[in-house]
């Protein structure tokens, strides 16, 4: 199911020139393929969150930074100039997708209030693109960033005390 829902918005993105967030679908897709192999892999073992540590921001937002330069360069050689708002902040949300899932990956709890301030910004971006029944979508993803700190934390709390 995910996997069609990526590839749905993939189309749905590249339709509304959302170029950056449309590769971002196809990106999901792969690690959606990726964590299902581990997830069956691995589905016995306890999973470990942790906190990001303090000297991984650093290197996440300067990567961050090189990333959303790069992409928004070349997503200035596709769009049409009066797109350039919608081409920044396209770059930006999908490059800060990008450093959230990875953080996911890493089980780095603090990946789940990044989700929240992109989600954030994700609604209204959508909103404004006229894409509403997303924007209502990425609401729901945005509650659902609490669900998942909440949990995450009473693992990493748990394992604390041990």
């Amino acid at each position: 199911m995910t996997v069609m829902a990526s590839v749905a918005y993939a189309w749905v993105f590249y339709e509304a020139h959302l170029y950056a967030n449309s590769l971002l679908q196809l990106f999901f897709v792969v690690i959606a393929v990726y964590g299902f192999r581990q997830w069956r892999k691995n589905h016995l073992k306890i999973i470990e969150f942790l906190n990001t540590p303090s000297s991984a921001y650093s290197r996440l937002v300067a990567v961050w930074l090189i990333m959303f330069i790069c992409i928004y360069i070349a997503l200035q050689k596709f769009s049409p100039a009066e797109h350039f708002v919608t081409s920044l902040m396209d770059a930006f949300l999908a490059t800060g997708s990008l450093i959230a899932s990875y953080m996911s990956a890493r089980k780095w709890i603090q990946n789940w209030w990044l989700w929240a301030f992109l989600n954030s910004l994700y609604i209204i971006f959508y909103m404004n693109q006229g894409l509403y029944l997303t924007s209502l979508l990425y609401l729901v993803l945005l509650m659902l960033c609490f669900f998942g700190w909440q949990q995450w934390h009473k693992n990493l709390t748990a394992d604390e005390t041990l």
